[in-house]
């Protein structure tokens, strides 16, 4: 996904099939026209840290100050199509939780933690390294799956990601509303294709369906 403009190291194999009867034998689908631009993390949420999150689903989205034109990235410029923010939605925050948080600096993970901040999990060993990873504003994130139940963790503030950010990682637009629940927002997103590698595709395809 990192080919083409989007901020998440993702890495997905697309089946697609031909009916001969309208394609030739010589039909090839191209995806190598990479974009020449790569984003990080930060091009894309880095904007909403001032932005307050809620709990609870039922809160109206709050104001979202958009950032001058000038002062956007590309990568802004193609989704934050929005002036209020939906979804900016966290899940509760117990206290150890929060220490467990506020141990981890950007790059590290539950490995990295102290051993009293692991004694919940019986078996802290076999834990993933996705588990309580605190994002880099830097960097690309890795594949984002359901971020809620790996407590992925905000670049510099002490919560996990919301929603909203989630969806931006994937590249969804801002003004795409994720119905449900928050656990079933999470795992909307982390099922999904990311919007700009999905768009690429059937440009492609397009193009065959028009020759």
């Amino acid at each position: 996904a990192s080919d083409y403009g989007i901020p998440q190291n993702r890495r997905r194999f697309f089946l697609i099939g031909k009916n001969k009867k309208y394609f030739g034998q010589d039909t090839r689908l191209d995806f190598t026209d990479y974009t020449s631009k790569s984003y990080t993390i930060g091009d894309a949420i880095k904007d909403l840290e001032d932005v307050p999150v809620t709990t609870n689903i039922a809160d109206s989205p709050p104001k979202y100050k958009n950032l001058s034109i000038s002062r956007q990235n590309d990568y802004l410029k193609r989704i934050a199509d929005s002036n209020l923010i939906y979804n900016h939605l966290v899940t509760e925050t117990s206290e150890i939780v929060l220490k467990r948080f506020k141990n981890l600096k950007p790059g590290q993970n539950f490995h990295d933690l102290p051993a009293e901040l692991k004694s919940t999990y019986s078996n802290s060993g076999r834990t993933q390294n996705t588990i309580y990873q605190r994002l880099d504003y830097n960097s690309v994130s890795g594949t984002v799956v359901n971020v809620r139940k790996s407590m992925w963790v905000h670049p510099s503030l002490d919560r996990s990601i919301s929603v909203r950010e989630a969806a931006r990682l994937q590249s969804f637009p801002d003004d795409y509303f994720f119905e449900g629940s928050r656990s079933a927002a999470f795992k909307q997103i982390g099922n999904a294709v990311p919007v700009v590698l999905a768009h690429k595709i059937a440009e492609e395809i397009k193009k065959q369906l028009l020759l």
